[in-house]
């Protein structure tokens, strides 16, 4: 990738991450931890909460989920947070969120057929019996290292409102959503491809998603692709364009 087009890509994320409106009034130092906490449950503060703590574990992880698809023009309410992590193994970032926040609850873990491998925690509002259910964090990664080496030197290095943020890129958005088994996944990749119609490396989905079809067969990855490509070639329902590609 050129350096005009990753600062085009930068200049989209801004501009798509303005729309989002979700300030931070508390979170005024980047690499800092703050004293106050923003109100919870707002979904910006679980971001930064759990980034900063990813971060001084010096745990290599992108933004992903909800946030990177508001971040690529299509926005959508989730209080929750995800991050691809390029260690396969996801005890370390596990145990850095049970450090801040200890009352947090295990939830769903998978490695599926693709590889594709996750694993979600439940964050609490409050204890014991006033405990409600703030949001949930999950981490992906994938069963394959030279992948995950590619993805991870394919992020997006960025400031969300001062905050220094990484974010994964669209293609690889695509890639991991594809090996997802996940109707909300399928659909989000959809959003995506229809959003950047012109400007996503399809060339490059396919090839990563070609290297991994000989280690995982039984899974139909390029099949998967095939239907997200055809669905996205007519305008998916609510979903409207952010015109981005020419920002």
């Amino acid at each position: 990738m050129s350096a005009v087009e990753d600062r085009r890509r930068l200049r989209r994320l801004s501009l798509a991450m303005m729309a989002v409106k979700t300030p931070i009034m508390a979170y005024t130092a980047p690499g800092r931890v703050p004293e106050t906490r923003v109100e919870r449950p707002d979904p910006m503060a679980l971001v930064v909460e759990t980034a900063n703590a990813l971060t001084q574990a010096s745990l290599h992880c992108g933004l992903y989920g909800g946030m990177a698809l508001a971040a690529y023009g299509n926005a959508r309410e989730a209080p929750d947070a995800a991050y691809v992590c390029r260690e396969t193994d996801l005890s370390p970032a596990l145990t850095a969120l049970h450090a801040l926040y200890p009352d947090a609850l295990p939830g769903q873990a998978a490695t599926l057929p693709t590889g594709r491998r996750e694993q979600s925690l439940l964050i609490p509002n409050g204890s014991g019996q006033q405990a409600q259910r703030f949001g949930t964090v999950t981490f992906v990664t994938h069963i394959d290292n030279h992948y995950m080496a590619r993805m991870m030197h394919r992020c997006i290095d960025t400031r969300l409102l001062g905050i220094p943020m990484t974010f994964i890129s669209p293609e690889d958005f695509l890639v991991l959503n594809v090996l997802s088994d996940s109707v909300h996944d399928i659909e989000d990749a959809i959003s995506v491809l229809f959003t950047y119609p012109q400007t996503i490396d399809r060339a490059l989905v396919v090839q990563e998603l070609r290297s991994l079809v000989d280690r995982f067969p039984e899974a139909a990855i390029l099949q998967r692709w095939g239907d997200v490509e055809a669905r996205a070639a007519v305008k998916p329902k609510d979903i409207t364009r952010l015109d981005l590609e020419n920002s």
